[in-house]
């Protein structure tokens, strides 16, 4: 196997500053801008990082990598008081002395992986709960893709509470309960649907696999600089504990990057967008890279793809293609923690089509002007509509294996003409942002609220009696969640229920808002400001109220 290495100590500081933002942002506290302001810098500054030219010699890259690796018992003992994990300096300590890091790195992996066990945490997503439940329905020769089919996936499982901390809620009502990927997604989680365990341990599998691949090949210094973050940013295992799935579809396209095998890359890259639509984003570099062995590639992949699929698209060309572009259509809740954050709270509003163009305009720039389209990809995801933490954080580590270096193709080398394009494009960037703010600032303002009581019992808001009226076009039946200050038990905020009605243009009612459920309650001892966000479709108000 060959690997070409590209700046991987690069990679390990733009991770780590993404770790830095995770832990300023991580909360769900959207406003407290102290926080997520400066989050947003070190997000950003982690993408330029990633396409930048720095260079670190390889002495400082180990002390790094050593620093980070010293740091990890400390962190983990931090977050979970046991004393356990200060043991961990032993073996370290014995690596460092006896040249054995890259071996006792590894092994600390597995140690730790096993330290959290067993999960606790069934499902911990909506997307691999609902995965689970099409595997379910699949053995027992049902067709996953008949969303009628899936509706009832939280009922079934007796978490229909769970959609208000979980769940991915339209803006028109509702939450998503179709399968939205292709039937790898679910096929994989069959032997934990028959042994009736967590689908969470497949993940897990993976996350350790990754770290045995990267292990396998690379160098000691490019390993100890990719585990000394993997295990630092504890979330890379935590994620994989509570259903966040990323982890397998990186590493079936790692895989393929290692292989020198045209037909074999095919074969792992058709598996990992048989798993998830999210690795097509790299196919343009993938296949400008692979000069004349691009249709070769091309036809395995094709070839994977349908073999694994085809039964489901016999069964239903429409339902199949309708669940996979269910992503793409739009009408979610915008929530994350990338660009959209000033958007989600009304500081700068910006409509959705901006992210949209944002997000593609950085591609098309970065296929033309740089070689390192992991940072492309990253700062394209950093604009999209719905940013999380997963759409951001595994883009790095393709860096320790990438294979695309030498990629010339459509390239522009000169300096001078890529100053001129970059800075061209941050100017498009800021004419777009300016464009999709203020001329459309009248969907931010069409939902007008006031605050008629506030329902509060021994320090918890319940609910809230309030004016609505609409002043936008066509018919709304708005929703309302409630924005804070202080950590929020979900990225969505806290959603609460109504009694609203339908409302025309110019009409108004009193709405009764309240928490459907006591974990949604607004704890007000530690919360000093809040917001409440009615929304329908692309209209939305705002309404700010201090404690």
């Amino acid at each position: 196997m060959e690997i070409v290495k590209k700046e991987p100590a690069i990679a390990n500081i733009s991770q780590l500053l993404l770790f830095i933002a995770m832990e300023f942002d991580g909360s769900n506290a959207y406003l407290e801008y102290y926080y997520t302001i400066p989050a947003l810098i070190l997000l950003f500054l982690s993408g330029v990082l990633l396409i930048s030219n720095l260079k670190i010699d390889n002495k400082r890259a180990y002390y790094i990598a050593l620093s980070e690796l010293f740091a990890v018992p400390v962190v983990y003992f931090a977050i979970t008081r046991n004393v356990v994990f200060l043991i961990l300096y032993i073996p370290l300590l014995i690596g460092f002395h006896y040249k054995l890091l890259k071996k006792i790195t590894l092994i600390l992996l597995f140690g730790i992986s096993l330290l959290f066990l067993p999960d606790r945490t069934f499902f911990g997503t909506d997307e691999i709960m609902i995965g689970y439940y099409s595997a379910y329905l699949f053995i027992h020769h049902l067709n996953p893709y008949n969303y009628s089919l899936t509706s009832d996936v939280y009922s079934f499982y007796n978490l229909t509470y769970a959609k208000y901390l979980i769940g991915t809620p339209y803006t028109t009502g509702g939450f998503v309960t179709n399968l939205n990927y292709p039937s790898l997604f679910f096929l994989i989680e069959i032997p934990t649907v028959i042994l009736n365990i967590s689908p969470n341990y497949e993940i897990l599998i993976f996350y350790l696999l990754t770290g045995v691949l990267m292990y396998l090949n690379t160098d000691e210094l490019t390993f100890l600089l990719f585990i000394s973050i993997y295990l630092l940013n504890y979330n890379y295992l935590f994620y994989s504990l509570g259903g966040v799935d990323d982890i397998i579809w990186v590493f079936f396209v790692l895989l393929s990057m290692t292989v020198k095998n045209v037909k074999l890359k095919g074969v792992l890259y058709g598996l990992s967008i048989s798993y998830k639509q999210d690795p097509l984003i790299i196919l343009p570099f993938y296949l400008l890279h692979l000069g004349k062995d691009r249709i070769k590639f091309l036809l395995f992949a094709g070839v994977t793809f349908l073999l694994i699929n085809a039964y489901f698209i016999y069964l239903s060309p429409f339902l199949f293609l309708n669940d996979l572009l269910t992503p793409l259509k739009g009408g979610l809740i915008q929530i994350g923690y990338g660009i959209d954050v000033i958007s989600i709270t009304g500081l700068y509003y910006l409509y959705p089509t901006f992210f949209a163009i944002a997000s593609i305009l950085i591609l098309v720039v970065g296929l033309l002007t740089h070689k390192r389209w992991y940072g492309v990809v990253y700062l394209s995801f950093l604009f999209f509509y719905r940013v999380l933490w997963n759409y951001l954080m595994y883009w790095p580590l393709f860096s320790y294996v990438n294979s695309f270096e030498n990629n010339k193709l459509l390239s522009l080398n000169t300096k001078k003409v890529r100053r001129v394009l970059f800075a061209l494009t941050i100017l498009i960037l800021l004419t777009l942002g300016i464009y999709f703010h203020f001329n459309f600032l009248y969907y931010q303002n069409s939902i007008h609220m006031k605050v008629i009581k506030v329902f509060e019992k021994d320090g918890y808001v319940f609910a809230f009696l309030l004016n609505v009226s609409f002043y936008g076009n066509g018919l709304i039946l708005p929703h309302f969640r409630i924005l804070q200050d202080s950590p929020t038990i979900s990225a969505n905020g806290l959603l609460w229920c109504s009694n609203s009605t339908i409302l025309k243009k110019g009409g108004s009612e009193i709405v009764y808002v309240y928490a459907p459920y006591n974990f949604l309650y607004i704890n007000i001892n530690n919360t000093k400001t809040i917001e409440i966000n009615a929304y329908y479709s692309n209209y939305q108000g705002y309404e700010l109220l201090n404690f």
